[in-house]
């Protein structure tokens, strides 16, 4: 994903500065921003279209840094997810292990004890 979106921020840079290069471009989209009154006159159109891709060029230049913030936190949280998972799974065996031996050495201590709730105490219930 991080790599098509590079790809298309790319793309659109390319475009709007191939666009800015085209002097009859620029003078057509001036005179469109006169005609739809975005601008009040040529020389004023000029700048605003100027500005304006310069700031689409901005735009995707950020939603592109932030993508590769968002796909470089993904990383770091898969990496930290496996090791939880791997350090679980250690913990998972070696704590539910150790409390079985636990309770099978209290049983072989007194086997004659058996558990039920009945005789547990009462606050214990």
């Amino acid at each position: 994903m991080a790599l098509a979106l590079r790809e298309a921020r790319n793309q659109v840079d390319n475009f709007t500065k191939s666009l800015r290069a085209i002097l009859s471009t620029m003078q057509v989209l001036s005179e469109e921003y006169v005609a739809a009154s975005i601008s009040s006159s040529m020389a004023e159109a000029v700048l605003d279209v100027e500005g304006d891709l310069l700031a689409i060029e901005s735009s995707f230049g950020q939603i592109g840094e932030m993508f590769e913030r968002i796909e470089s936190f993904r990383r770091q949280l898969e990496a930290r997810v496996r090791n939880t998972i791997k350090y679980a799974e250690r913990g998972a065996h070696g704590l539910v292990g150790h409390a079985g031996d636990i309770v099978a050495a209290s049983f072989r201590l007194r086997p004659w004890t058996t558990f039920s709730l009945s005789t547990q105490p009462e606050g214990l219930r």
